[in-house]
C-alpha cells in the first residue's frame, strides 16, 4: 500500500505549498528517501504518472541530466527546481537570485538545506573516481558500523564438477562473517557575515558548494585508495597479487604485460591508479608496445582504464590495479546532512555540512599492486 501524501504538501498546483515545515527531513529520512527523492513521488502522485528523475538517486539524476543535455534533448525540471520557480526564486544562470530572496518565503526556506545537499554532492560527483573503482554502493541508515560483504573461498570450492545420477550435490556454504568497517565522518562548519550570505547570488553560493562536495570526495577517494592499498582493517584484505618490475624503478612493456594480466582468473583489470610521476613511465613504456595479434583482427591485450591520483596516499612507486566488478564497496549514510544556525550577536550564519562513509574490500584477489622500486 502506499503511504498518504504529507499533510499540506501541495506545491504542484498554482500555488507553492502551505504549512510546508522542517518535519519534511525527518519525514523522508523514516521512508529512506532524500527530500528531493520524496518531492519527486509527491509530483508523480498529483500529475498521475512518474516524473523523469522518480526513484532516482542524487548520482542518477546528475548522470540522466549530463546525457539528455550531451544528446541536445530537453532537459526536465527537477520536482525542487520547480517548487523554487514556481516561488519566483531562480537558482541559476546569470539572472539568480540572492540567497536573501529565498528567506522571504516560509515555505521555500525549508528546502534550501537539501538544495544546499544537492550542490555539495554535484560537487562531490565531479571528476570522482569512486562511482569508476566501486563494486557496489551500499547506503546504510541504522548505525554507523557495517558487517560487509566478504569472499573468502578458493577456486575448489566453487567448482561444480560432473554429478553422477543419484549423486548428492556438491555443498557451499555462505555466511557472512565477523568482516565489518566502521563509517567514518566527514564534514565542514561554514561560518559567514549576514551580509556576505544575504546578498550572494545562489548561482556564486551554489558554487562554493560544490567546492567543498569536491573536497570532500578527494578524501573520500584517499580512503579508498587506503584500503586497497593496505586492507579495510580486516584481515586478508590487503592486496592478493603483488607484481615487481623486472629492473628496480623502471618499467618496461614486459612488466606493464606482467602486471595487466596478473589477477587470477576468472578476474580482469579494469581500472588502474597511480601518481602523475609513475604514470608518465606507464605512457613511455605503452607507446613502445605492438601487439601484431591486432593486425589479424584478433582482440589484444586488454589495458586498463588508467586514473592518476597525485596525492600523498599512493605510494610514489606503486601502481593499484583492480578488476572494479569484485574489488571494493562503499558503504555511506546517504545524503549529505546540513544544518544552519544563526547568531544575531556575531551577525553571522553557520551552517554545518556532513556525511558518512567507508570502504570495505570484498574480494582481495581483484586487487593487485605493482612495485617499481624494490630491493
Amino acid at each position: 500500500m502506499r503511504e498518504r501524501p504529507l499533510k499540506n504538501l501541495d506545491w504542484f498546483n498554482d500555488s507553492v505549498g502551505e504549512n510546508f515545515d522542517i518535519g519534511v527531513y525527518d519525514h523522508s529520512k523514516r521512508l529512506g528517501l532524500t527530500v528531493s527523492q520524496l518531492l519527486e513521488r509527491e509530483k508523480s502522485a498529483k500529475q498521475g504518472e512518474q516524473t523523469a528523475y522518480f526513484g532516482l538517486t542524487r548520482s542518477e539524476v546528475i548522470e540522466k541530466k549530463a546525457a539528455l543535455k550531451k544528446a541536445g534533448k530537453n532537459v526536465p525540471l527537477e520536482a525542487i527546481e520547480e517548487c523554487f520557480l514556481k516561488a519566483g526564486v531562480r537558482t541559476s544562470g546569470a539572472g539568480a537570485d540572492v540567497v536573501s530572496k529565498v528567506w522571504e518565503f516560509s515555505d521555500i526556506d525549508v528546502l534550501f538545506p537539501e538544495f544546499v545537499s544537492n550542490r555539495i554532492y554535484a560537487g562531490m560527483l565531479a571528476d570522482s573516481l569512486i562511482p569508476q573503482l566501486i563494486a557496489i554502493e551500499t547506503v546504510l541508515t541504522d548505525g554507523l558500523d557495517y558487517r560487509k560483504i566478504y569472499i573468502n573461498d578458493s577456486e575448489e570450492e566453487r567448482q561444480t564438477g560432473v554429478v553422477n545420477p543419484g549423486s548428492e550435490l556438491a555443498e557451499t556454504m555462505i555466511t557472512v562473517g565477523d568482516q565489518s568497517v566502521k563509517l567514518t565522518k566527514y564534514g565542514r562548519y561554514i561560518n559567514s557575515p549576514f551580509e556576505d550570505t544575504k546578498y550572494q547570488r545562489l548561482n556564486v553560493y551554489a558554487m562554493a558548494m560544490e567546492r567543498i562536495g569536491k573536497q570532500i570526495q578527494i578524501d573520500m577517494t584517499d580512503d579508498l585508495i587506503y584500503a586497497l592499498i593496505n586492507g579495510d582493517g580486516n584481515s586478508s584484505t590487503t592486496p592478493g597479487t603483488t607484481v615487481e618490475s623486472d629492473t628496480s624503478a623502471t618499467i618496461g612493456v614486459a612488466d606493464l604485460i606482467e602486471f595487466f594480466t596478473c589477477l587470477p582468473t576468472p578476474y580482469s583489470m579494469t581500472n588502474m591508479v597511480g601518481k602523475k610521476a609513475l604514470l608518465v613511465k606507464v605512457y613511455n613504456a605503452l607507446v613502445g608496445m605492438y601487439n601484431p595479434m591486432t593486425s589479424y583482427g584478433i582482440p589484444g591485450l586488454n589495458i586498463p582504464k588508467i586514473h592518476e591520483w597525485d596525492r600523498s596516499v599512493v605510494t610514489s612507486d606503486y601502481l593499484i590495479g583492480i578488476d572494479n566488478r569484485y574489488s571494493i564497496e562503499y558503504v555511506n549514510s546517504g545524503a549529505i546532512e546540513t544544518d544552519t544556525e544563526k547568531f544575531v550577536k556575531k551577525q553571522t550564519n553557520g551552517t554545518g555540512i556532513w556525511t558518512y562513509s567507508a570502504f570495505g574490500i570484498i574480494d582481495e584477489q581483484a586487487n593487485g599492486i605493482f612495485d617499481e622500486t624494490h630491493t
